[in-house]
């Protein structure tokens, strides 16, 4: 890893938007919302990026994993689609792996190395959040405009859209998804079928 001061927890972890664990890894998360690709100028340097091409990204998330207080890795983000900020459920942790909503897509990274295993869109605009039903053993993707469920090998196995946006609630169930659309309408989404019902 190599940042600007090089220094992990006086650097990343004070600007982290959000911290996870897996085993003896902790994952933080940082919005570069100033990153260029490329610049001299960047207040943190990456050991990896990831995305689209440098003209066509709205999105830049920094991912850094450290063990016991120790440097590992980073790498940073970039993607299309609508912009999206770092929050509690932009990123979720599955076995060894890690699964971070950007823009309008879902990447899956490998730990500790934060590897690229793939990258998935999973809206036409943006991709709010990425949840972890385990008694599915899949993702489902909390979109702007679709629900959508991922393997954790990143097929898209159903979306689901309404009739706007789904901006006034999403809660996920172990049979089911319960969002709301910006006119407060109410759906639920079967998690097996994607079968979406008005309520």
């Amino acid at each position: 890893m190599s940042l600007a001061n090089d220094s992990f927890s006086d650097e990343a972890v004070k600007h982290a938007n959000l911290e996870l664990t897996a085993g003896p890894y902790r994952i933080h998360f940082v919005d570069e919302t100033e990153y260029t690709p490329g610049s001299a100028d960047n207040v943190r340097s990456y050991d990896a990026e990831y995305g689209t091409d440098a003209e066509a990204y709205l999105s830049t998330h920094g991912v850094f994993c450290s063990s016991a207080g120790a440097n590992i890795v980073s790498c940073v983000i970039r993607e299309g689609g609508g912009s999206t900020t770092i929050h509690e459920h932009s990123a979720v942790v599955v076995d060894e792996r890690c699964f971070v909503a950007v823009g309008n897509s879902v990447f899956a990274l490998s730990l500790p190395d934060l590897s690229l295993i793939w990258k998935q869109p999973a809206d036409i605009a943006s991709c709010f959040g990425i949840h972890y039903c385990m008694e599915q053993n899949c993702l489902i993707s909390h979109g702007e405009c679709e629900i959508a469920r991922l393997s954790l090998d990143g097929e898209v196995e159903w979306t689901a859209q309404g009739k706007d946006i789904f901006t006034q609630g999403f809660r996920l169930f172990p049979d089911r998804v319960e969002a709301v659309d910006f006119e407060n309408q109410r759906y639920c989404i079967d998690l097996e079928t994607g079968t979406i019902k008005e309520t």
